[in-house]
C-alpha cells in the first residue's frame, strides 16, 4: 500500500495532477496494474479532458459559464486582454486546463464580468477611432503643407542642392578669372561635399 501511495505522489509530482484526481484515473485498474495499463489509463483521461475543453472553450455552457475564449469572442478582444481585465475574480470553474466565469461575477470594486467586458469592449473601440482620426489629420495636414510647398519631396531637394552645387562649382572652381591656389582650395571644398552629401542631408 505504501508503494501505492509513493507512486501516487510521484505522479502527482511529475504530471501536476492532484493526488485525488490520479486516484480516480488508477481506480477502474486492478490492484498491481502493469506499467503500460497506467500509461494507457492516463492517456485516456487527459484525451478526454482534451475533447471535453475543445466543446467547451468556446462557447458557454448550459450554466451560463464562459471560458476566455468565449468571452474574447463576445468582446471583440483576445484572451489576454480579457484575463487582464478579470484579474482578481476567481473562475467559477478553475480547472488546469479550462477556466470558466459567469457574467454575474464581480471583482472587489464591484463591477461584473459583464461590465468589465463592456468597458474593454468600449476602450478598444474609442481606441481604434482615435487612431484613425489622428491619421486622418495628419494626411491632410500632409496634404495641405505640400501644396504650400511647406513640404516638399526629399527627391526635389536632393536634385535642387546637386544642381546649385554644380552651378556654383562652375562659377567658382573652374572660373579661369580666379587665381589657381584659390580654384583648388574651392575644388577641395566642394569634393568634400559631394562625397559627404547623404551624411549632410541626414544630420540636418
Amino acid at each position: 500500500m505504501s508503494e501505492r501511495v509513493f507512486s501516487i505522489s510521484k505522479a502527482a509530482i511529475l504530471t501536476g495532477m492532484s493526488r485525488k484526481r490520479i486516484t480516480q484515473i488508477l481506480a477502474p485498474l486492478s490492484e498491481e496494474p502493469s506499467p503500460e495499463q497506467i500509461v494507457a489509463a492516463f492517456v485516456s483521461a487527459v484525451r478526454a479532458e482534451t475533447a471535453l475543453a475543445a466543446v467547451t472553450d468556446a462557447s458557454p455552457n448550459a450554466d451560463g459559464l464562459y471560458s476566455l475564449l468565449a468571452l474574447a469572442d463576445m468582446s471583440g478582444t483576445y484572451t489576454q486582454a480579457v484575463k487582464k481585465a478579470l484579474k482578481g475574480i476567481t473562475p467559477a470553474v478553475n480547472k488546469r486546463q479550462l477556466k470558466q466565469y459567469r457574467l454575474t461575477q464581480k471583482n472587489s470594486a464591484g463591477k461584473t464580468v459583464q461590465q468589465l467586458l463592456e468597458s474593454l469592449q468600449t476602450s478598444k473601440t474609442s481606441n481604434a477611432k482615435t487612431r484613425a482620426e489622428e491619421a486622418d489629420a495628419e494626411w491632410k495636414e500632409l496634404r495641405n503643407r505640400k501644396a504650400r510647398r511647406e513640404l516638399v519631396p526629399y527627391g526635389e531637394v536632393v536634385d535642387g542642392l546637386q544642381r546649385v552645387i554644380h552651378l556654383l562649382f562652375q562659377r567658382t572652381a573652374v572660373n579661369r578669372e580666379i587665381c589657381k591656389a584659390c580654384r583648388g582650395i574651392i575644388a577641395k571644398a566642394f569634393n568634400d561635399v559631394r562625397n559627404n552629401s547623404k551624411s549632410i542631408l541626414r544630420s540636418n
